[in-house]
């Protein structure tokens, strides 16, 4: 009867567990959405009120042009007329010729300073409706004071996932970094799809940190579908993400793939044993580059994945560090653990 009661408590954790990674996504995808929405409206707004701006300058030009028009028409017209009354003195005809010239100065410099007012108005304009990118002037002037193909730490600066196009352009490809380290900041997997299209074809990122941010399975696909590719990531640490069985499915496929990592840090996740047990089949398997694996913290790891981790030491000969440290097992099981440690050479077990 007790065992017949813990099963159905697992279930029904494991059920909360899933509504709750479900709600996430669909929370995050809805703050997208909504994020998108505002900006697409905030640009319709923008260019609407540019046209509104732009056909009123018009406007006022022609009309402009219009009345300047007329007002010239009927004073060459008057001045004609003058003609006509002051032929019979040659003073008063010249004195009318001075004043249709002075008019043809004047309409002429009023319409090259019209155009002139019209031309930097446009180019006024023009910078106007120049869209203001997001900018971030303490994470830049950070990033340009680092070297060429070196460190670059960005821990713990509060960085979204805004931020991660900044670091794109001027960490990863400008300066060509070696190592990127983004742990405890509030990127998403928005900012995971940044640095995963940034990384593709990079061949000179070796380390990439981001423990403790708020990446979800999503995000894990997008990194997981670039490590299929990437030829130079060697270190990825996923510590403290929302990663449950459906990212360790991913971690799991790329693995079969990916000959370069030789580090992965999957310390205090979501995934659970149906997600570590094929990971370990995996690497057991499939993997033989893989050195450095952690899995500290994992709650949800128990005893049912122990024959798994078993197989996994004894099977793979690239690893030579488990980290298995505060999970759900048992002081048997664990025994079992060290004598598979002692039977592998260069191999050390943190449990």
């Amino acid at each position: 009867m007790g065992g017949t009661v813990t099963k159905v408590r697992t279930s029904v954790a494991q059920v909360q567990e899933n509504m709750g990674t479900t709600l996430t996504t669909a929370t995050n995808m809805i703050n997208h959405l909504q994020r998108d929405a505002s900006n697409i409206m905030a640009n319709l707004a923008h260019e609407s009120l540019e046209s509104l701006r732009g056909l009123t300058a018009r406007m006022d030009r022609s009309v402009f042009l219009l009345t300047h028009t007329v007002m010239a028409i009927a004073t060459a017209i008057a001045l004609s007329f003058l003609l006509l009354l002051t032929s019979f003195s040659p003073f008063l005809r010249n004195i009318v010729w001075l004043m249709f010239a002075i008019l043809c100065i004047y309409m002429i410099l009023t319409y090259i300073q019209h155009s002139q007012s019209a031309l930097l108005s446009s180019s006024t304009t023009q910078v106007e409706e120049k869209p203001i990118g997001y900018q971030n002037t303490l994470l830049e002037n950070i990033i340009a004071q680092s070297n060429i193909q070196s460190a670059i730490d960005l821990t713990g600066h509060q960085l979204i996932d805004d931020d991660i196009k900044i670091v794109v352009i001027q960490a990863i490809i400008k300066k060509k970094c070696t190592q990127l380290k983004l742990g405890q900041n509030r990127i998403t997997s928005t900012g995971a799809s940044y640095l995963a299209d940034a990384l593709r074809q990079n061949n000179t990122l070796e380390v990439l940190s981001l423990w403790n941010n708020n990446l979800n399975d999503i995000g894990i696909r997008y990194l997981t579908d670039m490590l299929k590719i990437n030829k130079s990531l060697k270190k990825l640490d996923l510590s403290g993400n929302h990663i449950t069985n459906i990212g360790a499915m991913h971690l799991t496929n790329m693995l079969k793939i990916n000959r370069i990592l030789t580090h992965l840090s999957l310390s205090r996740t979501k995934i659970d044993d149906k997600g570590i047990q094929p990971l370990a089949n995996i690497i057991q398997n499939n993997n033989k580059t893989l050195q450095v694996l952690s899995l500290s913290g994992n709650k949800l790891l128990t005893d049912l994945s122990v024959n798994a981790l078993i197989n996994m030491i004894r099977g793979n000969q690239s690893l030579t560090k488990l980290w298995i440290d505060d999970c759900e097992l048992s002081k048997k099981n664990q025994a079992e653990l060290r004598k598979a440690e002692k039977s592998k050479k260069n191999f050390k077990l943190h449990m």
